[in-house]
């Protein structure tokens, strides 16, 4: 089983009252919105990275980018941003190995099960801060981005 989730830095929401959500970039959505932890285990192996900062919206879209490519098999790898922090992510048959620079854990899980969970974590990431922050949803930026997102082959 493949868990991702999402936390949100509580210094993050402090200052939302002052960003206008309505004229948001997709350069920011990607970078400087939504800040905070992503919590990501498998078969008893954390590659969480709990520092506060991780771009959870730029998170979700990079692995699902991740995972379409490896729909049939090779790597590919997530790289943190503003980190040397990289998660690796190697398909061979039905099986992906999941490892990362800031642990020794490594994972092997089946593909289909991280692509359902990835699936998930990006429409519940996209579903929930579009509820908690409604002017965000009118946003052309946030509302290609769900479409990016939601949209993908790496959809369920």
């Amino acid at each position: 089983m493949v868990s991702l989730g999402y936390r949100l830095s509580p210094a993050w929401r402090n200052q939302m009252r002052e960003v206008n959500l309505r004229d948001v970039s997709a350069n920011a959505l990607h970078y400087d919105l939504f800040l905070g932890d992503v919590t990501f285990q498998s078969k008893g192996a954390d590659f969480s990275a709990c520092w506060g900062w991780v771009p959870v919206l730029d998170f979700a879209s990079a692995m699902l980018r991740i995972v379409v490519a490896l729909e049939h098999s090779g790597r590919q790898q997530l790289e943190f941003t503003e980190s040397e922090a990289v998660l690796n992510f190697e398909r061979s048959e039905d099986q992906v190995r999941i490892s990362a620079s800031y642990t020794s854990a490594t994972a092997i899980v089946p593909y289909q099960d991280l692509r359902v969970a990835v699936a998930t974590f990006a429409q519940k990431a996209v579903t929930e801060l579009g509820a908690e922050f409604p002017e965000l949803r009118t946003a052309a930026a946030f509302q290609s981005f769900e479409r990016e997102l939601l949209g993908s082959p790496g959809s369920c």
